[in-house]
């Protein structure tokens, strides 16, 4: 009976020495061994690839549409899925880099208004300068010569004893002698004009500036006196009428005019008694008897 046993067990005849638990162990090994291959038409029917699908739920189809317009929007906008790559500090240097631009172009535009204004406000001044130049030049050009140069008409002029050459200058400014006293000033320094003369001085717009010096230097009278009009040369020995007849013929005056006198205006003015004494009393170091006679 045991040996029949042992014959018909699933463990087979046991080895000597063998005991049950290694028979076990045995009769395992042995049968993988001896394990038929499984058919392929049984595995690839097994394997989960060819499995019927099952349909999504309703979150997972939620979540494939999120994914679906996310990588739209990633294909439409690609600065922006650039951008959410790049790591912080990358997209704030970026962005310094790009507000540093802007600076730097406001500053150049404004630079360059700078600039305009600047080059405008110097057109200006050179325009202005220019023309306040030349406008000065010609007013000191004008103001050295005289006044009203077809002028006749004489002003009596008294000048103060020890006025300075500014103060003369006023005087003949305020009298309408010359144009400007200040140009007359430096006119009288840089000719090297000094110790201008007191007095009454018969002056007219019609003089230049040197020919008014020349009269303050060489001094006016101590009482106002009728202008001299024209000189003649009188010849020893000669008598009234004869010096009459000089004075409405003789021609010795700068301009080259002849004396507004005539004899008989001459005449009639020596033989007034009035003026004859006017004269005696003035010059009384000239007197050497009757005239009249």
């Amino acid at each position: 009976m045991t040996e029949q046993k042992k014959k018909h067990s699933p463990l087979g005849s046991a080895k000597p020495g063998e005991s049950f638990k290694d028979q076990i162990l045995r009769a395992l090994r042995e049968g993988d061994k001896s394990a038929k291959p499984i058919d392929k038409s049984i595995r690839s029917s097994s394997s989960p690839e060819n499995k019927p699908k099952q349909p999504f739920s309703n979150q997972e189809e939620i979540l494939r549409k999120k994914q679906k317009v996310t990588a739209e929007e990633q294909k439409t906008s690609p600065k922006s899925s650039i951008d959410s790559q790049k790591s912080p500090k990358k997209v704030q240097k970026r962005r310094k880099e790009r507000e540093q631009k802007r600076t730097e172009n406001a500053l150049q535009k404004e630079d360059r208004v700078v600039k305009k204004i600047v080059y405008r406000i110097v057109i200006i001044i050179i325009l202005f300068s220019s023309t306040v130049g030349v406008g000065g030049f010609l007013y000191i050009k004008s103001a050295l010569q005289p006044l009203d140069k077809m002028s006749k008409t004489f002003v009596n002029v008294y000048i103060p004893v020890g006025s300075s050459n500014k103060q003369i200058a006023n005087i003949l400014k305020k009298e309408k002698i010359i144009k400007d006293a200040n140009v007359f000033n430096y006119f009288a320094k840089f000719h090297n004009y000094a110790n201008f003369q007191s007095g009454y001085y018969n002056f007219k717009a019609s003089y230049t500036l040197e020919q008014i010096a020349d009269m303050l230097k060489k001094g006016g009278t101590e009482q106002p006196e009728k202008p001299i009009l024209g000189k003649i040369v009188v010849k020893e020995g000669q008598n009234i009428d004869e010096i009459a007849k000089q004075i409405e013929i003789n021609v010795d005056t700068k301009e080259g005019k002849k004396t507004p006198f005539k004899a008989e205006e001459f005449i009639n003015l020596v033989n007034d008694e009035t003026f004859f004494e006017e004269m005696v009393q003035k010059y009384k170091n000239l007197w050497m008897g009757d005239l009249k006679s």
